[in-house]
């Protein structure tokens, strides 16, 4: 068995605010990754919508070059790892890292799983669609293969989208 960490790319999506990215990037150096910090937009300063800051996030690093080369994790700045990355089916897209999971609905894009092969498809899906919801989009135009059980938490933080912090059962303390 190979490790995943000399096959892809980790991605970590944060703005110069985060007050998470340090515990979140910790962990994975301590799981063994040398992920890659990807400074993204910010809703205030760059004057976005806080429903489409996160999906803006995901295209403006799917059209950078340096992402199409090898498959990729995209994170957020607020994953703690529960536990090493693997990927059964290394052919589909994998959402790997959620907050909630019922009734087929998925909340919280937080490790997601894109072969190389696929991000042309899943590129050329966000340039078709107008921002939404990350979530939304995730779940209504592209078909992802679901963990049964998420590979993390979420690092406990005030959400600049919802102006408070959210109380769900994956809310690391």
């Amino acid at each position: 068995k190979y490790s995943l960490i000399y096959i892809m790319k980790i991605y970590i999506i944060t703005h110069k605010y985060s007050t998470t990215l340090k515990k979140c990037l910790a962990r994975y150096k301590e799981l063994g990754y040398n992920p890659i910090i990807y400074n993204g937009l910010n809703i205030t300063e760059d004057k976005i919508e806080k429903s489409h800051v996160c999906y803006l996030n995901y295209l403006k690093l799917l059209e950078n070059d340096d992402c199409a080369d090898d498959d990729i994790i995209i994170s957020e700045d607020d994953v703690y790892l529960n536990e090493k990355i693997e990927i059964k089916n290394r052919d589909e897209l994998n959402w790997l890292g959620w907050w909630r999971y019922n009734n087929n609905e998925l909340l919280g894009s937080m490790v997601i799983y894109i072969p190389q092969k696929l991000i042309p498809h899943v590129r050329r899906q966000f340039k078709a669609k107008d921002p939404c919801h990350l979530d939304y989009f995730l779940r209504s135009y592209l078909d992802f293969i679901v963990r049964p059980e998420t590979i993390c938490k979420e690092i406990s933080h005030k959400s600049l989208i919802v102006d408070k912090v959210r109380k769900h059962r994956h809310i690391l303390r």
